[in-house]
């Protein structure tokens, strides 16, 4: 059974002129899998998310995570991070961090703190504990908002454009931590992105929305045989992403 089941969902928002977002989506992530969804502005992505985080019922077909198909039970095996990092300025890094478990885990706040000081390294932000999110880096704010989702130890995780409002540098150094540390954690995500090299880099399988209404339109595997791909091969797979996306000729 995949860990996230989404079947024939669609999602229409009501009104004097009801809006069709979604149509019929079907997607699946298994464990430990890192699969991206990619599409057009306004195709909705984040509202697929929300559907998925039981934030928001769908209009029709069904979602489920470890088979839980019930909103309020399906949120307590996801987490998820938004594209800012929503850090509590007053806050010093390892209590931003530790909030996460004092709120949703129940942890006191000392056995949570230790928690975090144990994860610091393997996210490049040990010695850092004390300082507070203006005195960092974007992309190391960014971790620490990963982190805090990380440590709810949730099996899905929702990364809604995470990277999206860093700069590039920044942006590709964290997508190389991102899949560098991974696979050490053992569990499943599923990233909105718009940036097509993004989704090849970091994912098992890419997703290709359309335009409003959201429909999949292909499903592309980048590693098949679990072997990264070469240049060239990511060359073509970015390049079919493309023509699913109905943009030919242009640049990811």
């Amino acid at each position: 059974m995949p860990l996230l089941e989404v079947d024939g969902v669609s999602k229409t928002f009501g009104g004097k002129r009801p809006l069709e977002t979604l149509r019929d989506i079907t997607v699946q992530v298994d464990d430990g899998e890192f699969v991206s969804i990619i599409g057009p502005s306004g195709c909705g992505k984040s509202t697929l998310f929300n559907l998925i985080a039981g934030v928001e019922p769908q209009s029709t077909g069904r979602i489920a995570v470890q088979g839980e198909t019930d909103p309020d039970a399906r949120r307590l095996s996801v987490g998820y991070m938004f594209q800012k990092d929503l850090l509590f300025p007053w806050r010093t890094l390892i209590d931003n961090a530790a909030l996460g478990l004092q709120v949703s885990g129940g942890m006191a706040r000392d056995a949570a703190r230790a928690r975090v000081a144990e994860m610091l390294p393997r996210f490049g932000l040990e010695g850092f504990e004390s300082h507070r999110p203006a005195e960092l880096s974007g992309g190391m704010r960014q971790r620490v908002a990963l982190l805090r989702t990380l440590l709810l130890e949730r099996p899905l995780l929702l990364l809604d454009e995470p990277f999206a409002s860093l700069d590039a540098l920044t942006r590709r150094e964290l997508q190389r931590w991102l899949r560098e540390t991974w696979r050490t954690g053992g569990q499943a995500a599923l990233l909105v992105t718009h940036d097509i090299r993004e989704a090849v880099y970091l994912s098992d399988r890419v997703y290709v929305m359309s335009p409003l209404p959201g429909q999949i339109a292909e499903e592309v595997a980048m590693r098949p045989d679990g072997a990264e791909p070469d240049a060239m091969q990511a060359a073509a797979i970015e390049d079919r992403i493309l023509r699913a996306l109905h943009l030919e000729g242009a640049t990811a």
